[in-house]
């Protein structure tokens, strides 16, 4: 970190190059591949609150990041001209925030509502926790292939309705671009084919802020059921990442459905408020083609920013509006600082040692 703050640039700038970590670093790559085509999702484990202001903690985790993958998506939606990179995923209180605007919009990744399983937009999903809840909010993970296995096993016209084309709503769509299946076909770099399930929710039966548009017909009753099978299934086989505060969780949101219970904060401290700050990330070493049905979607996120300067942070937590996932500013919550620990390692979990020297 001393290396990058001593260049006085703005934070778009910070890359492998201008964050140089010589012994992490290597460490880092050969974990990038293994998100990708091993074991879908590490952990960097061994960061605790501590002297670190919020600026420097994301700068940390935008470092540290940046070793796994080394682009950084836009993560509003392609109608806004901010190119926010960073979003806070934090309850701001909905009841309080009805009784100032009984219209406001609040997504369920601003409350600390269960959520159920789904993919994001990106390859890889970056959430460094500062803090954490009294009780619930893990990060639970299903394997995409085993629940496509398991799918196929139990009922095969499961499978067939997902490759048939769905009629999402997503930002920027028009009748062209709306209509694809949740499974795509694709490669990897390791020369082997995948399959990418894409599964969300409000695509299909819209929200309060961002109703279906009318010229979108209603999902059939085979498609519903398709999304409630997958719902059923990686709920089954799910595994449940026990979090600790300063953990970095990184997901390849190609190969894993993630989801949430709902969480508690605690009643007697109001800034301890769980808090993670999510960045999407693309490697153009380790990644995925794109297949054609998603080329938007990704040129929306990757394709926007044409230099390093364009790049918006937010410091400070903000409720997002929906459908540009954006919004007003909210009450800061401090972030923590890092100190050195070395865990080990095991079948799921990845905890990197460390070195305090490098930051």
């Amino acid at each position: 970190m001393r290396h990058f703050v001593a260049l006085d640039k703005k934070w778009g700038h910070i890359n492998q190059s201008t964050f140089p970590l010589p012994v992490l670093g290597p460490i880092l790559r050969k974990r990038s591949w293994e998100i990708h085509y091993e074991y879908g999702f590490l952990i960097v484990r061994g960061l605790t609150p501590s002297e670190y202001r919020s600026e420097q903690f994301m700068i940390l985790h935008a470092g540290i990041s940046s070793w796994i993958g080394s682009q950084r998506a836009v993560q509003n939606g392609n109608t806004s001209r901010e190119m926010n990179v960073a979003l806070h995923i934090m309850d701001h209180d909905l009841l309080k925030i009805r009784a100032l605007d009984p219209n406001r919009f609040v997504p369920s990744s601003n409350t600390n509502a269960a959520m159920p399983f789904h993919t994001d937009s990106g390859d890889i999903i970056s959430l460094a926790y500062t803090q954490l809840s009294q009780t619930g909010g893990e990060v639970r993970v299903a394997s995409s292939g085993t629940v496509i296995n398991m799918l196929q096993t139990e009922n095969p016209k499961v499978i067939e309705t997902l490759r048939q084309p769905y009629p999402w709503h997503m930002v920027g769509n028009n009748p062209e671009t709306a209509y694809h299946g949740l499974l795509h076909d694709t490669m990897g770099k390791d020369g082997l084919p995948k399959t990418i399930l894409m599964m969300e929710r409000r695509p299909f039966f819209g929200d309060q802020k961002c109703p279906r548009p009318k010229w979108l017909p209603e999902l059939s009753g085979e498609q519903k059921y398709a999304l409630e099978a997958i719902e059923r299934v990686a709920s089954g086989c799910c595994h449940t990442i026990k979090l600790e505060v300063g953990d970095i969780v990184f997901l390849n949101n190609l190969a894993l459905l993630h989801a949430r219970p709902s969480f508690v904060d605690s009643n007697l401290d109001p800034a301890a408020k769980q808090h993670a700050i999510r960045i999407v990330l693309r490697d153009w070493q380790n990644g995925w083609d794109i297949p054609p049905a998603l080329q938007q979607r990704y040129h929306t996120m990757f394709g926007r920013i044409a230099h390093a300067d364009e790049e918006d942070w937010q410091v400070t937590p903000y409720l997002w509006d929906n459908d540009l996932q954006h919004g007003y500013m909210a009450e800061a919550v401090k972030a923590p600082t890092l100190h050195v620990k070395i865990r080990t390692r095991t079948a799921y979990l990845f905890v990197i040692p460390l070195i305090s020297s490098e930051f």
